[in-house]
Parts: C-alpha cells; structure tokens; sequence
C-alpha cells in the first residue's frame, strides 16, 4: 500500500508542477487512499486546490494537516493562505503566527503574515471610509436625533474632515456627537450615552479655541467705533445663517434624490429599464455626490445591453471614486459589473481581469463565483479554439517517432497534444497507454485504455495493453476479464489468447497460495466480502461439494463463474484439489 501511495503522490507531484491541479488532486486522492494518515498527502492536496482557488477544500486540508502533524509549518502555511482568500485574517494571522513559532526563518509564513496584517489595516482604513461615506449626510437626516446636529456647522465641518482623510478620527473621537454617529450605524446603540428619558440629553460640543497667530492683522482704528463692531457682528451672523440655509437645502435635495433613487430601483425592478434611467439620471443631478446613483445606472445600461456604454460609464465611475476616496465596497461594484459586462459579450479574459480587480477592493462570495465561472468558460473555449483534427494527427506521428527512439516522456507529450486537437481520437489514447507503461505508470497506462475502448470499444490493442498492465499488477482476474472481452471482438487474436493463459495460470498460482502478498491484497476488496457474505452463493458453493447436477447447472451461470474465478484469484476458492 505504501509503495501505491508513493507512486500516486509522486504522479501528482508531476501533475502539480506541470499546471495540471485537477490531475494532481485525482493523484493525491489516490494516494490518500492507501495511505490516510501522511499529512504530506493532505498538504499537497491542498496547494492544488489553492491553485484552483477552491479555497474552502484547500482550507479542509490544510487543517487535515495539522490535525494530523501540529509540528509541520508547512500546513500552518497552507492554513494561513486558504484562511486570508476565504476572508477571516484574524484566523489567517493566527495560523501564519503558529507556523512561525516552528520555523522562525520561514519566509513564506513571514511573507503571509505581512500580508495578512497589512490587509488587516486597509480593511480598518475603508471600514471608516464606509462609515462615513459620501451618503452620510443622508443617512443622518433619517435619525431624528443625529439629524438635528446637521444645523451645526462645527460639526458638519468635523464629518466632513473625516470623509478627507479618516485618519482625522482621531482628532475628533472625543466630539460625543461624532461618537453617536459611530455608535448609531454600527447598530450599538445601547453603548450610548443616556437618552433624554433618563434626564440627561447630548452636551453640546465646543472645540478648544485655538491661539490667534501673532502674524494675524489686527483691526484698525475706525473713525465710527461704537457702529462698526455692530455692523461686523450682523454680518457674521447673516453669513452664519445663509451657510446653514444652504446646508438645509443640501440636505433637503439628498432626500429629494434618494426618492427619486428608490422610484426608479422599483421601475428596475419591474424590468422598466427606461422608466428607471430616467429616475436615477434625475436623482444624480440633484445630489451628484451619491455614487451609488450613477452605478444603478451602470447597472441600467447593462440590462439594456448597451455593453460599450455600461463600460464606458463604469471606468469614469472607477476614477471619480479614486478621487473622491469612495468605499471600497462600491468600487468592487463598479469593477464587478464591468466584469459582468465582459460576460455578456463573451470577453471572458477581461471579465476574470474585473472580477480579480473586484476581489482585491472586497471579497464577496457571488463574485468569486462569477470569476470562477469565467475561468471555467474560457478554459472550455482555449480548448474548443485548439480543436483541429489534422494537426492531432500530425502531434500523434511526431508521438510515434518519439516512441520509437524510447523517448517516452517526449511521445506523452506529443500524444497528450494530440488528444487536446481531437479529444475523440482513440489511438491517442492507446498509444500514450503505451508509453505509460514502458515508464512503469500502469495505473496511468489503464486509464488511457479504458478512455480509449470508451470511445471504441472493439479496439482490440487497448485490451492487449490493459490486460498485460493488470498482469503486471497482479490484478489477475481483472486481467482475465479485459482478455475475454477482447476476445469477444477478435477470438484468433493470439495475444489476447496468450494474455487469457497467463492470466489463468497466476490465478491458479495464487489460489496455490504461492502469492501470499496477492492473496492478502485480494481480501481487503470490498465485492470479496459481498461474495462471501453472500447466502444464495454460500449454497452454490456447498451444491459444488455436495451435489453434482446442481453444480453443472450453476456452472453455466456466467454470474456464478465471475465470482468463482475472483474467489479463485483471491486464494479463497480452489477447485479440482483436495
């Protein structure tokens, strides 16, 4: 079993190193079958599934791993991968951290915990630049209490430092209005201070005056002093005034826009694209702040299948957000739709190129989905435009040339080239079966003739090259069996003939018990055990001892012979001995 598992793990090694990560998993599998408990196994599994980005069963072995060896850094690495692209960091930094305290010099657990702590920071940078969006004025208006500090200038100045850089947080953390607004949308309102039915309301905040510098011009002697100052004061409070009536009305026209927003969402809805075009085009000319206007329309523009105008409204979208600092949410919007846009024309290298773009800015589980759909449907067309039967025969001669010289690694290349240009061509298939096996791979070699006698299956050479690997293998009934279909096709063919007598003497040979290692290999199959437990078979077997017209009879039961023939090759059965 050790020695499959060898040969399994070292075929998907193969696999893995050639870019062929479905291949690889096939072989790991397999391997992990003889041998469950090789953390090594489940460690490379796991590196083939990342490679496909199937990060959820890449994360199953990477803990199989360590679960199996908690003292293998590797695994911790592979855990830190699989756990940072499903989008939990804390547990990503952990196990880059585990890892680490076995392997201080690791490079790739340094690396991944870098970049797992560096994205840990950016998420906290654009969770504030979330918070305090460009719709933020208009969400506050919808809190009766929060609305209410919208009249004061100080504080509508203060949210909008914060929205310029949100590092100015921290300037004013201790602006207990600010501190409500964190509170009210991150839905922690019982954190609050108390409410005005406890008999205590907000104090109202007053920033520290800041010092007048000394280069600062001071007022000049006027020839009417006791008027002037009167006439300043006024002018202050009028401008005072217009700058909050200005802000009412600001206010007033995002709530005018959301509406108009919502009227047409419920028109895209009901699949009235024009009707809703319409709305969002008259909401973002009233409030041309909100983002989130223009991409409904993107979105517009995309159903209506004017492809080119959704792109092209998407990458003006792409720049006004850079420059306005935008959540990063809507940005992995706007790239997400351009990459839908690319799908609906087919494009499906630029779609993969939006979507990849979108996961960076934030990871959402549907887009992710479409990025591995698209990767799936322009691998399905590489193939498709590779298809061209003349130049597969043309790699199956350069194949047999190979062959020929004892080139085999070069003659699977070839005949694997082959089988890309004309999926359906059989003698591809057997003749890479052929190469397989004078490189020892003869689990490789039987696969090959199995696709090939699927495609054909009257082709008689397939059955002599199936059968002779299982010989090889010591699949000895199974050999006997691939023999006598082939004979089927071909009854003078004097290799199948000559395959179906070895075939029979190693069955005799092993039911001899000259073959323990055989023998006991044979008792581990599960349809031994059915036989076995079988009680219509467990009477045949005694009508074989006891009574002879009865075995005459079971004997012409083919069914009956096949399970004879693989107790036989197990070394359970033997007949004509005593």
């Amino acid at each position: 079993m050790a020695d499959k598992a060898l040969i399994a793990k070292n075929n998907g090694n193969t696999a893995f190193l050639n870019g062929k990560f479905e291949e690889s998993i096939t072989y790991f599998t397999e391997a992990i079958s003889y041998d469950p408990n090789n953390h090594v196994l489940y460690s490379n599994r796991s590196g083939a599934y990342a490679s496909l980005k199937d990060w959820t069963k890449a994360l199953s072995d990477a803990q199989k791993t360590v679960e199996l060896k908690s003292d293998f850094a590797k695994g911790f690495s592979r855990l830190g991968i699989a756990y940072f692209y499903l989008g939990d960091l804390e547990k990503a930094t952990k196990a880059y951290q585990d890892g680490l305290k076995l392997d201080p010099n690791n490079q790739q657990l340094k690396q991944g915990l870098e970049q797992a702590q560096i994205e840990t920071r950016q998420r906290g940078l654009k969770g504030l630049q979330k918070l305090f969006g460009n719709d933020i004025f208009a969400r506050a208006a919808t809190n009766p209490k929060i609305a209410s500090y919208l009249n004061d200038k100080s504080f509508v100045d203060a949210i909008k430092e914060i929205q310029a850089d949100p590092q100015n947080l921290a300037k004013h953390i201790g602006d207990p209005r600010i501190t409500e607004v964190i509170s009210a949308y991150l839905g922690d309102l019982k954190n609050q201070a108390p409410s005005s039915s406890e008999g205590e309301s907000i104090p109202e905040y007053r920033p520290t005056p800041q010092p007048q510098s000394q280069s600062q011009p001071q007022p000049q002697p006027q020839s009417q002093p006791q008027s002037k100052p009167q006439s300043t004061s006024t002018t202050t409070k009028k401008e005072e005034q217009q700058h909050s009536e200005e802000e009412v009305r600001e206010i007033e026209n995002k709530k005018r826009a959301n509406v108009l927003k919502e009227e047409g969402t419920e028109f895209y809805k009901k699949k009235q694209f024009e009707a809703a075009l319409e709305k969002y085009t008259q909401a973002a000319e009233i409030d041309p702040d909100n983002f989130s206007i223009p991409l409904n329309i993107t979105a517009v523009f995309l159903e209506m299948g004017q492809i080119e105008k959704c792109i092209e409204e998407c990458k003006k979208l792409i720049d006004l957000g850079r420059t306005k600092r935008v959540d990063y949410v809507l940005i992995a919007k706007v790239f997400a739709r351009m990459g839908n846009a690319y799908m609906k024309v087919n494009d499906y290298s630029n779609a993969i190129i939006f979507y990849q773009k979108s996961l960076t800015e934030h990871r959402t589980a549907p887009t992710l989905a479409a990025l591995q759909k698209a990767e799936k449907l322009l691998k399905e067309k590489e193939e498709r435009d590779y298809l061209d039967n003349e130049k597969g025969v043309q790699a199956r001669e350069l194949g047999n040339q190979h062959f020929a010289k004892g080139e085999y690694p070069e003659g699977i290349k070839a005949y694997t080239d082959a089988i890309k240009r004309n999926p359906i061509d059989h003698i591809s298939y057997s003749n890479r079966a052929a190469c397989y096996m004078k490189l020892a791979e003869f689990g490789l070699g039987v696969k090959d003739c199995d696709k090939c006698l699927e495609l054909v299956p009257s082709f008689v050479k397939a059955y002599i090259r199936k059968g002779n690997a299982q010989i090889i293998m010591k699949e000895y009934s199974k050999a006997l069996e691939t023999f006598d279909k082939g004979l089927k096709y071909d009854e003078n063919n004097a290799e199948l003939i000559e395959g179906s007598r070895k075939a029979i003497q190693a069955i005799h040979k092993q039911s001899d018990g000259q073959d323990k290692e055989a023998s006991a290999r044979a008792m581990q199959d599960p349809e031994i055990i059915s036989i076995l437990q079988d009680p219509v078979f467990n009477q045949v077997l005694k009508d074989l001892q006891s009574d002879p017209k009865a075995a005459q009879i079971h004997l012409q039961n083919p069914d009956i012979m096949r399970k004879i023939a693989k107790l036989q090759a197990a070394g359970i059965l033997k007949l004509g001995k005593e």
